[in-house]
């Protein structure tokens, strides 16, 4: 699982970072840019982790696949825009089912 629902931290850096109820896998806070903790940049709460379940649960790509293969790159920095840009959530989902 990419994000996890867990209210608590492991370690001091996680909860000064994390102004969320859901915790990241390791390999995907590599991942992230440089700013994404920023509370102006992208919430967790409101936007990675509902687009994440809705991607899921419509069979887009999403995850592990959505971040850890090659050919999926574009698609992880379209997610990431859309999460900057929430109006654009939509608009990218209906492309990505053309795509799929």
């Amino acid at each position: 699982c990419v994000l996890r629902d867990d209210a608590h931290s492991d370690t001091y850096e996680e909860s000064q970072h994390h102004q969320h109820s859901m915790r990241l896998d390791p390999v995907v806070r590599k991942l992230l840019p440089n700013d994404f903790f920023e509370p102006t940049v992208i919430s967790l709460d409101r936007t990675l982790g509902p687009y994440h379940a809705y991607l899921a649960a419509t069979g887009l790509p999403h995850g592990r696949d959505l971040l850890l293969l090659p050919e999926n790159t574009k698609l992880w920095m379209e997610l990431m825009e859309a999460c900057r840009r929430p109006d654009t959530f939509p608009e990218m989902c209906q492309r990505w089912r053309k795509n799929n």
